[in-house]
């Protein structure tokens, strides 16, 4: 019987090892192949998320009085905005502007500043 729980308790790590180390490499590879843009609205208060058809709009009260926004299409899972428009995941913590023409964030990970432009239609 002792055996069989040593046994139990090891597979239990095993699969569960397993599956994180599977996880992380799916993120990676979204990351790295996807064009996408993933902002969590929860991670700042001063963004926030509106349903309008198709559309999302991501409004930021930068100054008093003003509201800019920007539109994307969007996919929406578990809290999770998914944006059309990069291959890296961005939360909103890291947003330093927000425009209704352009966005610009200070990824955290490696202080890198990016800096988007709306496209003209």
């Amino acid at each position: 019987m002792k055996y069989f729980l040593k046994l139990t308790f090891f597979c239990v790590v095993v699969v569960v090892m397993f599956s994180c180390s599977t996880s992380k490499a799916t993120v990676d590879k979204a990351l790295l192949s996807g064009e996408w843009i993933t902002i969590t609205p929860e991670n700042s208060p001063n963004v926030t998320i509106e349903s309008d058809n198709s559309l999302f709009m991501l409004m930021s009260a930068e100054e008093e009085g003003t509201i800019d926004t920007l539109r994307f299409n969007f996919v929406l899972k578990k809290r999770k905005l998914t944006l059309f428009m990069d291959q890296k995941e961005v939360s909103t913590s890291e947003i330093k502007k927000l425009t209704r023409d352009s966005l610009v964030y200070r990824r955290e990970r490696d202080n890198e500043v990016f800096s988007y432009k709306r496209r003209a239609k």
